[in-house]
């Protein structure tokens, strides 16, 4: 499996981002970081990560999910409005590729009409929870949600275990 990892320019969540890369390496999993900037993305805590990508020259070919990444950059540069990271997500979601969204990268996933009639694991923010119930989803409160190729994961605290749960539901071996 190969997957693309968006992080916001900067204020992505550190702890979340270690995490997926810890389960990427001990699961086989390839991936591919993505974001809005030619720089380095710096993370809330101060790490840095070079995108090997930009999202501006992404397609679906070649992966099989999108995976976006919480923190408080999603509301710095109000990505969950930024049309065309919310057409990338339609795009993979449609090609019948895999789009998993953490925390508040959720409401980017919402906004990307990919939630309507599916239950979404929803944070405690109301923002988020808002943005699934316009967009028709159904929020849940359990660790994480897998609804045929949506995979949202409410809150990053959850991530050590929700993650191989996502991962054997997916099918990944």
């Amino acid at each position: 499996m190969r997957f693309l990892v968006f992080l916001a320019p900067s204020g992505f969540r550190d702890e979340s981002f270690r995490m997926l890369e810890l389960f990427f390496n001990k699961w086989g999993i390839e991936r591919q970081v993505t974001s809005y900037t030619k720089t380095g993305c710096t993370g809330d805590h101060g790490s840095v990560c070079k995108p090997d990508i930009h999202t501006s020259k992404v397609s679906t070919f070649g992966y099989d999910g999108l995976l976006m990444v919480d923190g408080p950059g999603i509301e710095k540069y109000k990505l969950y409005e930024y049309r065309p990271l919310l057409d990338l997500a339609y795009s993979f979601y449609n090609n019948g590729k895999f789009v998993w969204a953490i925390g508040n990268a959720i409401k980017i996933a919402a906004r990307a009409n990919i939630v309507k009639g599916k239950r979404v694991s929803t944070p405690q923010d109301q923002d988020v929870r808002s943005a699934v119930l316009m967009f028709h989803g159904i929020p849940s409160s359990a660790q994480s949600e897998v609804q045929e190729r949506l995979c949202t994961i409410g809150s990053p605290s959850d991530l050590e275990t929700a993650i191989p749960e996502v991962f054997l539901r997916l099918g990944v071996k």
